[in-house]
């Protein structure tokens, strides 16, 4: 009983009635029987004998137990399943349908031939197999770089909304009989003196060239300071109003009388010294009128009139325009502006080459009178012409000149119309 072995101390002999039973035990005869006082007590010893036996493989069973370690889970033995009866032949009744015929057995699939193994490459020197290195691996594709975003446009400012249009002042206001006829430089002097016809033909134009002319006579009350580039007086001569013609020099080592109503600074290479920009500014305070073109912007006005007019800058440097021409429109209805071309045709003005175009001061009481679109577009600006007061007196600025070398006969009476206006304006006062 788990692992324990039982040993057998005695063996006692059968009583007398079971020896009688089975018939005397096979050997030599048995001896005479021992009397019953030496029988019992042998059959005393071997009962007892037999409780220590029993006492003592029960008592190590018990320990058997005790100390025997727990056996592991034992697994359950796996089921082997195997049909290896044969088929039981069964014989349909005559009433039962017959089976279907066995289906046949899937052809054995064939045999595929062995693939021939290429010998692997041996090292000579080392006379052993030499194993292919394998391939690099591909060096990791870097993944892929965010794309720059495109450099954000320029800013390019919109041009203003037109203003609506008001009823044309004066008479032929329109100027329908104004042709759009171009010119070129070869044809200017012509062109400008074909305008100044156009505007004394003109009834409304007529009466203003009236008034200058009558105010002018003599010569006192308008001078012209000879430019470098520019030639107002060229035009003024052609409308027949007299004027004096001053250099820069002059306005510089003599006070400005108080006869002059009207000065024209042409455009120059050359700037005022300061004393000069100040008698200026101050005849101009005292009620004068003072009109300058394109070079005058940095030579007379951003120092002589600050907070005004400035040089159009970009990057810290004056922008200038190429020789080209703008098509321009007369925008208001000030007084400088009666009997202009406006509608029809359109307007072209001339620039130089190198004009400085301009801007006013923020907050500055400076009115546009000529803009172009074509200004704003190519260079970021629309001022074409402009006025601002300057005490009781007034200052009007030209980009380009008085003088148009290239354009065409509406353009060139538009410049020549605000000369007339202007000067009948500070002569009738």
């Amino acid at each position: 009983i788990g692992g324990a072995t039982l040993t057998v101390l005695e063996i006692a002999a059968p009583a007398a009635d079971e020896n009688a039973a089975h018939g005397p035990l096979p050997g030599p005869p048995p001896s005479a029987p021992a009397p019953a006082s030496a029988t019992a007590p042998r059959r005393r010893r071997w009962a007892s004998s037999l409780a220590l036996s029993v006492a003592a493989h029960a008592a190590a069973l018990v320990v058997l137990v005790i100390a025997l370690p727990e056996p592991p889970p034992r697994e359950p033995p796996a089921v082997l399943t195997a049909d290896l009866a044969e088929p039981e032949m069964r014989i349909p009744e005559e009433d039962e349908e017959p089976l279907p015929p066995p289906r046949p057995e899937d052809p054995p699939e064939p045999e595929r031939p062995d693939l021939p193994v290429p010998p692997l490459p041996v090292d000579p020197d080392l006379g052993r197999v030499r194993f292919p290195d394998p391939p690099p691996e591909p060096d990791p594709a870097p993944p892929p770089s965010k794309p720059e975003p495109p450099p954000p446009e320029p800013v390019r400012p919109t041009p203003p909304p037109e203003p609506a249009r008001k009823p044309p002042i004066g008479l032929g206001s329109d100027a329908p009989h104004v042709p759009a006829t171009s010119f070129g430089k070869d044809g200017a002097k012509a062109a400008n003196a074909k305008a100044s016809e156009l505007l004394a033909a003109e009834p409304d134009g007529a009466a203003a060239l009236a008034t200058a002319r009558s105010g002018a006579k003599g010569g006192a009350a308008v001078w012209v300071v000879a430019g470098d580039y520019d030639h107002a007086e060229v035009v003024l001569h052609g409308l027949g109003i007299e004027h004096a013609v001053v250099r820069k020099d002059d306005l510089e080592r003599r006070e400005i009388p108080r006869a002059l109503r009207v000065l024209v600074y042409n455009c120059t290479g050359k700037a005022l010294d300061d004393d000069a920009q100040a008698r200026v500014s101050a005849w101009v305070a005292e009620g004068g009128t003072l009109l300058s073109t394109d070079w005058g912007i940095e030579r007379l006005l951003a120092k002589g009139f600050p907070g005004k007019l400035a040089p159009l800058t970009h990057a810290g440097r004056p922008v200038m325009t190429p020789d080209e021409t703008v098509e321009v429109r007369a925008d208001g209805d000030d007084a400088l502006l009666r009997g202009v071309p406006r509608n029809g045709a359109t307007c072209r003005w001339w620039l130089e080459d190198t004009s400085l175009p301009f801007t006013a001061a923020e907050g500055a009481d400076v009115r546009v009178l000529v803009s172009s679109d074509d200004l704003l577009r190519r260079h970021g600006a629309p001022a074409v012409a402009a006025v601002f007061p300057w005490g009781r007196g007034r200052v009007v600025h030209l980009l380009g000149h008085v003088y148009q070398r290239e354009g065409n006969l509406r353009g060139a009476v538009l410049v020549q119309r605000i000369v007339v206006n202007l000067v009948a304006d500070a002569l009738r006062k």
